[in-house]
């Protein structure tokens, strides 16, 4: 059997072009920034940032806390799985990882999926 190194050369192309693809498609990416940073990020984006508490408000299932850092603010909601909100106070240092989310009346807050108390 004579493979020809055109069909060869075509085929291992095509095989590097549909695993580019797959990168693409299925890849998974968190960008490192700032509070204001992630307020500017597009709602289903992964963002990780680090900043200071300025308010804690309890919620039903939760809270939100409003995270800021040297450039501004973002208020992120902390699910009761994800943080234990009655060990949290006013100035206490977060390290936060979530998705951008978007209201309707267009503000952004970020859904909290880690928390790391510093």
């Amino acid at each position: 059997m004579k493979l020809d190194a055109n069909a060869v050369s075509a085929g291992c192309i095509a095989l590097c072009i549909a695993g580019l693809l797959l990168l693409y498609f299925f890849s998974e990416t968190t960008s490192r920034t700032t509070p204001l940073g992630a307020k500017f990020s597009s709602p289903g984006a992964s963002v990780q940032f680090e900043g200071a508490i300025e308010k804690i408000t309890p919620k039903q299932s939760g809270c939100t806390i409003s995270v800021c850092g040297f450039s501004g603010c973002i208020g992120v909601f902390a699910e009761e799985t994800t943080v234990d909100c009655n060990i949290l106070h006013v100035g206490q240092e977060l390290a936060i990882e979530g998705r951008v989310r978007q209201v309707q009346a267009g503000s952004k807050f970020v859904q909290a999926e880690k928390i790391t108390l510093g």
